[in-house]
């Protein structure tokens, strides 16, 4: 991501002032003599080859006089300079085939009306650095950005008001701009396909997005969505956005008090951080997410009192809640089935992990430096040791808490067996080659992953599975005998 911010910040390369004119008047005569030549001239009159630079009003004033009729540039148009405030030169431009650049325009104030025909820009649209703009009315008509939009840096922007129209961005959208008050203006805008950046330029300036609305019709964005804004105390919106293809970042917003935006989401490519967040007390709005393949990580939100707001959420590859300092309890997460690595670490208040007294499927597990935690043999936690893997690091903890030999007994005391019921296990765990039930016998059988997909169908033979072919990770074995459905998990290594 910054390899790509920091290539955006290249100039443009070697762009020219708009030359006069370089095609003569053909006279009547020769009309009827070379009329193929006379249509292609007249033709590439109408607009200038290359890319265009326009770096004074005396330029943009040229470019009206000497393309009137110019409806597709097919470089890179580049706007800089002192006092330019009228691009009604540009009134009949309808795509840009490469980039349109406003950077450090100064001087007087600058609106974009003259680009009122406007619908398409195959490359990247970047506007920064330019003080005069308050707003982008004037791009009403731009339907599709082939590459990035970026708005930053231009201290007077307000709103983005004027890309009602716009419907893709195929590559980033990034704002960072101090002195918005909202991104409204995307009204229309269904699709990103690269990152969704929003940041402040500079935290310390307040004011900046005090709330933070998603736009209502985004469905899909295909790289990250980043939210980085100091003053902003709520999310809200996104009532349609259903997937993001890389990871959910919510940091370093220092007057966020809730999360929301987010109650239609149900897949996250990788990664959900939620982090550096000291004003946060409640994380909800995640009501329809159920799988983070990547991390799912809650780290310094000093205010937190409690992480639930996950009730879908059936599957995480890592799951980390550390140094939330006033954090009190874990709930919820009721559809919680596996999770590859759970780190519990350094949350000085906490002192309730009722959200894993149910059975989880669990890989590493790390409950450490938790001070006021003593109750930690939950069934979650109790199966993870009674299974024979490397013992989980359990260390650090209040009484009661402090090593896996003071959670062992606990587990052993809550836990009465019916004797009257045979009890189902599998073995070895974890296993690369045979899973062996502890019934031998012949009956079918299916292999469901992580996220509850089934990913064998099978028969058990005297009760025992070749699991091969599976990958490394958490699964279920799911055994029907006698009309009961038997789920045991194990961990393919």
């Amino acid at each position: 991501m910054c390899e790509l911010r920091a290539a955006l910040r290249q100039p443009p390369e070697q762009p020219r002032v708009i030359p006069p004119n370089p095609f003569p008047v053909l006279s009547i005569r020769p009309l009827f003599l070379i009329p193929c030549l006379v249509v292609h001239t007249a033709l590439l009159a109408q607009c200038p080859t290359g890319n265009v630079a326009i770096l004074s009003q005396e330029d943009a004033d040229a470019f009206g006089s000497d393309y009137p009729d110019c409806t597709t540039l097919s470089g890179d148009l580049f706007i800089s300079g002192q006092l330019i405030n009228d691009l009604s030169a540009f009134v009949g431009v309808e795509v840009i085939q490469g980039d349109l650049r406003v950077e450090q325009v100064l001087g007087s104030p600058l609106d974009l009306t003259g680009f009122n025909g406007l619908t398409h820009v195959e490359g990247s649209v970047l506007v920064r650095n330019t003080l005069p703009l308050r707003d982008l009315q004037g791009l009403n008509a731009l339907q599709r950005i082939g590459g990035d939009l970026l708005v930053e840096a231009c201290d007077s922007l307000k709103t983005l008001e004027g890309l009602s129209a716009l419907r893709v961005v195929e590559g980033d959208l990034v704002i960072g701009n101090v002195s918005m008050t909202s991104i409204d203006g995307l009204f229309q805008l269904d699709t990103i396909g690269g990152n969704f950046i929003v940041t402040d330029a500079d935290v310390s300036l307040p004011g900046s997005l005090p709330t933070l609305t998603i736009p209502a019709d985004l469905d899909h964005v295909g790289g990250d969505l980043v939210i980085a804004t100091g003053y902003t105390t709520s999310l809200t919106g996104g009532t349609g956005l259903e997937r993001i293809g890389g990871e959910l970042q919510l940091g370093i917003c220092f007057s966020l008090q809730s999360i929301g935006g987010f109650n239609a989401l149900d897949a996250v490519g990788t990664d959900l951080r939620i982090y550096g967040n000291p004003s946060l007390t409640s994380i909800t709005g995640f009501g329809e997410l159920d799988s983070v393949p990547g991390e799912l990580w809650v780290y310094g939100n000093w205010a937190l009192g409690t992480v639930g707001g996950f009730p879908q959420l059936d599957h995480c590859g890592r799951m980390i809640i550390e140094g939330n300092t006033d954090l009190v309890s874990v709930t919820g997460f009721a559809d919680l089935d596996s999770v590859g690595n759970l780190l519990i670490n350094a949350n000085d208040a906490l002192a309730d992990l009722s959200a894993f007294d149910r059975p989880i499927g669990l890989g590493e597990l790390q409950i450490t430096s938790n001070p006021q935690l003593a109750i930690c043999h939950v069934q979650a936690v109790c199966d993870r040791i009674a299974v024979f893997l490397p013992g989980p690091s359990i260390a650090n903890n209040a009484t009661g808490c402090m090593n896996e030999g003071e959670v062992q007994p606990n587990c052993i005391s809550t836990t009465v067996p019916d004797t009257t019921v045979p009890q189902w296990s599998v073995y070895p765990v974890p296993t690369a080659g045979t899973l062996n039930l502890s019934h031998p016998l012949n009956a079918p059988a299916q292999v469901l992953d992580h996220s509850g997909r089934t990913v064998l169908h099978t028969t058990l033979r005297h009760g025992q599975l070749d699991v091969r072919a599976l990958v490394p990770g958490v699964y279920h074995l799911q055994v029907i005998d006698a009309g009961t459905v038997h789920r045991l998990s194990f961990i393919r290594e």
